[in-house]
């Protein structure tokens, strides 16, 4: 991680900064449990917010209604049982800040476990998400839904 980079995001946008921060510090001191524990409030996160979403039976409604209320925030494309997310605020932010991309940062865990619980709010299953890669294209996520 270079320090010129994390000046550069520091002063152009300060959000993201403090984002890029407290990932890399919570792998740091926090380890593997910083994935666990994120991935499981993220989880929460998602079952939990007020959204005007409506109940969907199959993945695919799921994912439409997903992106008919978030938008812009939700740029998600299925295949299969993967879920495709080629573009990523976190993955580009990651790599202006000059972090590693060979492995998922906490904060991917968090947003793991928020697609999994707005999954599981929307289609009344148990859902999990498993990282398949992440890569500077794209991050695959297995959707793993328990009937």
């Amino acid at each position: 991680m270079s320090e010129d980079n994390l000046t550069l995001i520091a002063k152009e946008n300060p959000s993201e900064f403090v984002l890029l921060a407290v990932s890399l510090s919570l792998k740091n001191t926090w380890g593997p449990a910083a994935n666990v524990t994120l991935y499981s409030s993220g989880k929460e996160l998602g079952k939990s917010l007020k959204l005007n979403i409506e109940k969907c039976s199959s993945l695919e409604e799921a994912l439409k209604e997903i992106e008919r209320t978030l938008g812009n925030a939700w740029k998600g494309r299925l295949d299969g049982d993967k879920l495709i997310f080629e573009e990523c605020v976190l993955r580009d932010l990651y790599r202006r800040g000059g972090a590693k991309l060979s492995e998922p940062l906490p904060t991917c865990y968090f947003h793991m476990g928020f697609c999994a619980g707005i999954l599981e709010r929307i289609m009344r299953k148990k859902v999990n998400m498993k990282v398949l890669s992440k890569g500077p294209l794209s991050c695959v996520e297995q959707i793993i839904i328990e009937e």
